[in-house]
Formats: C-alpha cells, structure tokens, sequence
C-alpha cells in the first residue's frame, strides 16, 4: 500500500529534488576538492620556489654547480607529463556530465 501522495500542482517534484540533491552534492564535492587543491598548491609552490632560491644561493656562493641544460631537460620532461595529464583530466571531464563538481571545484579555487 502506497501511503505518499502526489503534491498536486507539481507534476514529478521527485524528479526535481533528486536533481536539486544530486547537483548540491556534486557542488559541495567539489568545493571541498578545489579548497583542497589550492591550499596543497600554495604549499607545493612555497617549497618549490625555496628550493629554489636556495640552489640559486648555493650556485652564487661556489658551493655547487647548477648545470642549466640538464635543468632545462629536466624541467621540460616535468611540464611534458603534465601537460599529457592535464589532456587526460580534460577528455574525462567532457565524457562524464559533473555540471555541479565542476562548479564547485571552481569556487573551491576561488575561496581557498
């Protein structure tokens, strides 16, 4: 025995919040993802560019060597995989519809 009745006025209102709930997860999803990149991003960056400045410190001191071609090599082969990983990321995010991760992910980006 069916107990629930039809709200009269809105023709399948079941529909819609389970659209409304299924893109309010996707958006809080993905917020919380995007917060979680931009700050590990920060910190990455931080240690990135220290790391850095101290070899350039090290290299102007005579204490090491920096071989600059190596570097470009290295450097290079590092943005490459990247860039294949990035193109990967972009086909799956145009084969799979996550309108509200998307979104959220971005404003994640935004306020983190």
């Amino acid at each position: 025995m069916n107990t629930t009745t039809p709200t009269p006025g809105l023709p399948g209102a079941g529909d819609i919040y389970g659209i409304i709930l299924n893109g309010s997860v996707g958006l809080l999803a993905g917020f919380a993802v995007g917060y979680a990149v931009k700050k590990i991003l920060k910190i990455l960056l931080f240690l990135i560019g220290a790391s850095l400045a101290l070899l350039l410190y090290l290299n102007h001191e005579g204490l090491i060597e920096i071989k600059w071609e190596k570097m470009k090599e290295a450097l290079t082969g590092i943005f490459n995989s990247l860039r294949g990983a990035l193109g990967a990321y972009q086909a799956m995010a145009v084969s799979v519809p996550l309108a509200g991760f998307a979104a959220g992910f971005i404003l994640g980006l935004k306020y983190g």
